[in-house]
């Protein structure tokens, strides 16, 4: 499996710490037919390896930035949530194939049996009590997942600009 995902996906989609095989399978399929270069393609990669929805913000899109006044204007059109300050933020043509990413890491795990400190069940000599880095937590996803994941998803021309909390 490592091998195949080496030759289809590159040597950057690589097994996590821990994951199994029918785990490491299901995403290497999943990475094949994932949909690539658009919104949509780009909020389910990162709800998929996070868990959460990011947030999107496209300078150049009126659905993100809103627009001055009512929509109305002497047509007989009726439009509503166009109004300044009634969506996103400042708008700018300036910015072309540019777009913000607000992403939240998902919770990291602990480990089992594992006590800290305070407990009155561990302390030094003690009971169930182990330093451990937070490389070797099992299903963790660091910043360099969701950069590459941002990477793989968005066209050769776009810049994302990506805020990891």
């Amino acid at each position: 499996l490592d091998m195949a995902a080496a030759d289809f996906l590159g040597p950057l989609f690589r097994r996590q710490q821990s994951e199994s095989d029918a785990s490491f399978s299901a995403r290497i399929r999943s990475a094949l037919i994932r949909e690539h270069a658009t919104r949509p393609a780009t909020i389910n990669g990162l709800r998929a390896l996070t868990g959460t929805t990011p947030a999107i913000f496209e300078p150049a899109r009126p659905g993100d930035t809103g627009a001055y006044g009512s929509g109305s204007g002497g047509s007989h059109i009726q439009a509503y949530g166009l109004a300044y300050g009634a969506a996103g933020g400042w708008g700018s043509l300036k910015l072309p194939w540019q777009f913000f990413v607000s992403v939240t890491r998902p919770p990291v795990p602990g480990l089992a049996n594992l006590s800290g400190y305070d407990v009155p069940a561990a302390g030094y000599c003690r009971g169930p009590i182990s330093y451990v880095g937070l490389s070797s937590l099992p299903g963790r996803v660091d910043d360099c997942d969701i950069r590459q994941t941002v990477r793989d998803l968005i066209p050769v021309n776009a810049t994302a600009w990506l805020r990891i909390t």
